[in-house]
């Protein structure tokens, strides 16, 4: 369960949160790397953003990167749990 979750994370909310503009600008810091394929060839700067080091983690920064997750990636209410429990005799309308 843990590698499952590992990898969700890695693969797919850090992808999508660092994506998200208000995210990078309170949160992240952006880090070029130098890509030198050949010689002839001018370097290229790729970057990406990574988290900034030496913060404290707060609530409102996890708040924060779910709604900009949830944003990108919205929920479809069809394929939830919220419509099986309420479709539940006890649980549901």
């Amino acid at each position: 369960m843990q590698k499952s979750l590992d990898s969700w994370l890695h693969d797919d909310w850090e992808p999508t949160v660092s994506k998200d503009k208000e995210i990078q600008k309170r949160y992240m810091k952006e880090e070029k790397v130098q890509e030198n394929v050949k010689p002839s060839v001018k370097e290229t700067q790729e970057s990406h953003f990574v988290d900034k080091e030496n913060k404290n983690f707060t609530i409102q920064e996890y708040v924060d990167k779910a709604s900009a997750y949830m944003k990108a990636k919205p929920n479809d209410y069809n394929s939830s749990n919220v419509k099986k429990l309420e479709s539940m005799p006890i649980i549901g309308k």
